[in-house]
């Protein structure tokens, strides 16, 4: 049976569009990672936490409504409490009560606790945008790895081409009885041991590659690559400033600082809130309720001495009782508790400020580091390219030199060796100093982008 021509055009349309796979940029990466990374969840999930306990906090200040009811039967002598009599009869009663109160003073408690949450919230807050940061950082690390190492792929294979086509023009020369069986030997390892660097640099390329997509949680049976940006300019921009400048601004607006300062305003709060213990409370508190009683009766003969069960809406009506009060609590003598918590509390405060400064000392030194890390891998670049211009000329008359018979093979092995060697260096050199000068560019706040 045959197909529709539209049919299998779409067929093929369809099919090309499933197993396309756009490549990655390191912003899509970077989007991914942070939108479906499960520590960022957890992390939003503890901030939408905090913002219920401070919504919840809010609505404490309000006065509190709560109703009951009861039905209950009475077997043996008591007090019937809507008849003040004596009942020594299983009676029937109920009660229906609606009560309030609220918290007139507690040494403004409360409405520190509303500005303890919302310290709270706005730390979780950072704390998401930490994990982002770190996330961001690690996929920005991954991505220069892959690049480099499809670099190094490329240098290999450079290298193997050249041994492939020297291989070739020793034959010839071998066939033509100007060179030894000795000389394709020679070459043959050479291009063995090329091709094993090739398939180590390979590896590691897929490596790097598995690496990335498991921190962005793809399936490894996935197709997967990268958009290969234009990194043929190297900017120094970034330099012109010291480091001492970048933590100047980097320590007012770094997600790890701010929420350490958030931190710190939340436990000089509930300082606050712990010495409010020591505060004497005033709450107001009301009820109103009413009930009914199988005792309470009415005399309906009084020559017969009849007496009636009052009815329950006459009850309901009459029975009606009402409470408004004050409440005031004065802490006296309470095992201590009061000073422990106030005294717990000071050190958490304490305890907070050190942590500020160990996470300020901390980035400063790692803006100083990553500086002089970019500084020293610029130079490393610098003179490394230098070194592959001259290596390459070096290289192109030993080739010469070894063409004429005038070098033996050790020496055009060694002259190739050593080129290879600092053209991977180069590589290196280059991606290091990239890599640097982005955590530079991060921690002044601009978004990693190559």
């Amino acid at each position: 049976m045959r197909l529709n021509p539209f049919i299998l055009s779409l067929l093929c349309i369809i099919s090309f569009s499933i197993n396309a796979q756009a490549d990655w940029s390191l912003d899509s990466c970077i989007a991914h990672a942070v939108k479906d990374n499960i520590q960022v969840k957890l992390s939003e999930l503890e901030a939408q936490r905090a913002k219920y306990q401070l919504e919840q906090s809010k609505w404490d200040l309000l006065p509190n409504l709560n109703g009951n009811m009861s039905n209950s039967y009475n077997i043996g002598k008591r007090i019937d409490p809507f008849t003040n009599t004596f009942a020594s009869k299983s009676v029937r009663s109920n009660n229906f009560n609606l009560s309030s109160g609220v918290n007139l003073f507690n040494g403004l408690s409360s409405y520190n606790t509303i500005k303890k949450n919302s310290y709270d919230l706005r730390a979780s807050t950072y704390n998401t945008e930490v994990i982002k940061n770190n996330i961001s950082l690690n996929i920005a690390a991954l991505f220069l790895q892959i690049l480099l190492n499809k670099e190094l792929v490329g240098v290999q294979q450079e290298q193997l081409l050249q041994s492939k086509g020297q291989l070739k023009r020793i034959t010839k020369l071998v066939e033509a009885g100007v060179q030894t069986q000795s000389d394709i030997a020679n070459i043959e390892s050479q291009n063995a041991l090329e091709e094993l660097n090739l398939i180590s640099a390979e590896n590691n390329l897929s490596l790097s590659y598995l690496e990335l997509k498991q921190l962005l949680d793809i399936s490894t049976k996935d197709n997967f690559s990268i958009v290969t940006p234009d990194l043929s300019q190297v900017s120094t921009d970034v330099l012109d400033f010291s480091a001492e400048m970048i933590y100047e601004r980097a320590s007012k607006d770094y997600p790890t600082i701010k929420m350490s300062e958030e931190q710190l305003l939340s436990r000089e709060t509930a300082l606050i809130i712990a010495k409010a213990g020591y505060v004497p409370s005033l709450s107001l508190n009301g009820s109103i309720g009413t009930g009914y009683s199988g005792a309470d009766q009415v005399l309906i003969d009084e020559q017969l001495g009849t007496f009636q069960v009052k009815s329950f809406n006459n009850q309901f009506k009459d029975n009606v009782y009402k409470y408004v009060g004050l409440s005031l609590s004065v802490p006296i003598f309470n095992q201590f508790t009061i000073r422990n918590s106030v005294r717990n509390a000071e050190l958490n405060v304490e305890s907070q400020k050190l942590s500020i400064e160990l996470e300020k000392n901390n980035l400063e030194k790692t803006i100083s580091t990553s500086h002089a890390n970019a500084v020293a891998a610029l130079k490393k670049y610098k003179v490394s390219g230098k070194a592959v211009i001259a290596l390459k000329e070096a290289f192109r008359n030993t080739s010469v030199k070894y063409n004429q018979g005038m070098v033996d093979f050790i020496e055009y092995s060694n002259a190739k060796s050593n080129l290879t060697r600092t053209e991977s260096e180069l590589l290196q050199s280059k991606f290091d100093y990239i890599f640097k000068i982005k955590i530079l560019d991060f921690y002044q706040g601009r978004p990693l982008k190559l």
